[in-house]
Order: structure tokens, then sequence, then C-alpha cells
């Protein structure tokens, strides 16, 4: 269960295991998971040959580094 600490004003809680890839790949788009900026640079170049479907590009950040509040709507520590 998600909460906000009252200090740091940061949600807290586990971390859910989401197979976003598969995820996407189930709703029709090309997905690859990458763990490497050499698989990242391949995913990229595979990407932009897609026609006619979306793209997703699924890489995993670190759990728990946070960064400076950005005002975005999410932020990742790669």
């Amino acid at each position: 269960m998600w909460r906000r600490d009252p200090q740091s004003g940061r949600l807290e809680g586990e971390f859910l295991d989401i197979d976003f890839a598969g995820n996407a790949a189930s709703l029709g788009a090309r997905a690859w998971r990458v763990g490497t900026p050499d698989e990242l640079r391949q995913a990229l170049q595979e990407a932009r040959r897609v026609k006619g479907r979306p793209c997703v590009i699924v890489a995993e950040v670190e759990e728990y580094r946070f960064l400076p509040d950005s005002g975005a709507c999410l932020d990742f520590g790669v």
C-alpha cells in the first residue's frame, strides 16, 4: 500500500512487479526491454523502422534513487 511520507512528501511503499513490455505487446505495440546503453541504442534503431504501430522501450531504473522535484508528472533516476 502506498502512503505519503509526512516529512519528505514522497510516496512510500513496496514496488509492484509489472511487465510493462508484455502489457504493451498485449495491446499491439512493439516492445523492447533494455538494460544497457547498447541495448537501448539497438531498440531505438529498430523502433525507427517500425511502421503502423506504437513502440515501447522499457528500461529498468533504480527503485530508490530520488531526484530533485522537476515539476514533471514522473521523474526517473537512471
